[in-house]
């Protein structure tokens, strides 16, 4: 076997072994909960290794992956040789084009962009500046060039030049094996939500979020949670279905609990922030998530019944009762 074939299988694996234990399996440092964290300078941050890759980056590319099945690591490549991960002040990553006609972080031309770019973010633009779309779209290239099967094939597709082939494979056989650190996140080129500062949720231990009830959970359900998951999280806990009490939706696999702190506790004034950084996305993208109702601090936005506003419910005479410690999200079906 040819030591170019050998690197493909080992990537091949790695890709497997990512894709098979999920989302945030190899990040153990997990910055703010969503991809923006206002509380980072508005330029691109200096990196503080040359193998460090911004933690926010490292969430996308794993989306990424487990969307367009290339292996995370071939696209942190892709994005380490392009821009830096984003931090390059060269011409074209952050505006504008560079002396070829690319522009942003993955370095894009404008006719490439307009067949393979995607609304990885979900805000109806397609935005090779931003991150959430950038990083998606290179995905979507890849795969459509021949990754996984045809590694080498679809990078030299993205940029003619074996030497390209070889320095993004030198970068991505590095990350495979765990040889980089999670830095600071990379806010440039995203568009944060007005008023969404930096949170987390109280009392993370791990990279992934505890899921309890995940069966029997609809299709639907299934979708908006590991979307909001992905944003947002890790979180302390998230439960679904329950059949005890007075279920209601959980009962029918159509609700989840995606916890804040430990229940009955308050949440700190950051996962306060977090939750309603939660909230308002349920809210914001309710119609296309199929959203019925969304709960948070004592108050409902019935996306169902076309609610434009929070409206305040009665005391339930708890605080998980009502619904500090955690926000509520049911499904229409």
């Amino acid at each position: 076997m040819k030591a170019s074939q050998l690197l493909v299988l080992l990537l091949a694996v790695a890709c497997s072994l990512v894709l098979a234990i999920g989302i945030g399996a190899v990040v153990f440092d997990r910055d703010a909960a969503a991809s923006c964290d206002t509380g980072s300078p508005a330029q691109p941050p200096r990196a503080k290794a040359s193998n460090s890759i911004p933690r926010n980056y490292i969430r996308l590319y794993e989306q990424a992956a487990r969307r367009y099945a290339v292996p995370w690591n071939v696209l942190a490549g892709v994005g380490k040789i392009e821009s830096d991960h984003g931090r390059s002040t060269l011409p074209g990553v952050h505006q504008g084009e560079n002396h070829a006609g690319a522009g942003g972080p993955m370095q894009f031309l404008r006719e490439t962009w307009n067949t393979y770019g995607v609304d990885g973010n979900n805000d109806r633009k397609k935005d090779r500046y931003n991150p959430e779309d950038a990083i998606p779209g290179a995905a979507n290239y890849l795969r459509a060039s021949g990754a996984p099967s045809k590694l080498r094939q679809a990078l030299y597709a993205y940029n003619q030049s074996w030497a390209y082939v070889k320095d993004v494979l030198s970068w991505a056989k590095r990350y495979a094996a765990g040889d980089f650190s999670a830095d600071s996140n990379n806010n440039t080129g995203l568009d944060c939500l007005p008023g969404s500062g930096p949170g987390r949720p109280d009392g993370l231990s791990g990279a992934r979020s505890p899921i309890t009830g995940r069966s029997p959970m609809t299709k639907t359900m299934r979708e908006a949670l590991l979307e909001i998951d992905g944003k947002f999280g890790p979180f302390p806990t998230i439960g679904c279905f329950r059949n005890s009490g007075d279920p209601q939706d959980h009962g029918l696999g159509r609700a989840c609990d995606f916890m804040e702190t430990r229940i009955g506790r308050m949440p700190s004034a950051s996962a306060q922030r977090h939750g309603q950084q939660v909230a308002n996305y349920a809210v914001q993208h309710g119609r296309r998530l199929g959203v019925s109702y969304v709960i948070w601090r004592q108050r409902i936005w019935n996306v169902g019944r076309g609610d434009t506003a929070w409206r305040t419910m009665s005391d339930r005479g708890s605080i998980t009762a009502n619904h500090y410690d955690h926000v509520h999200l049911s499904v229409l079906r």
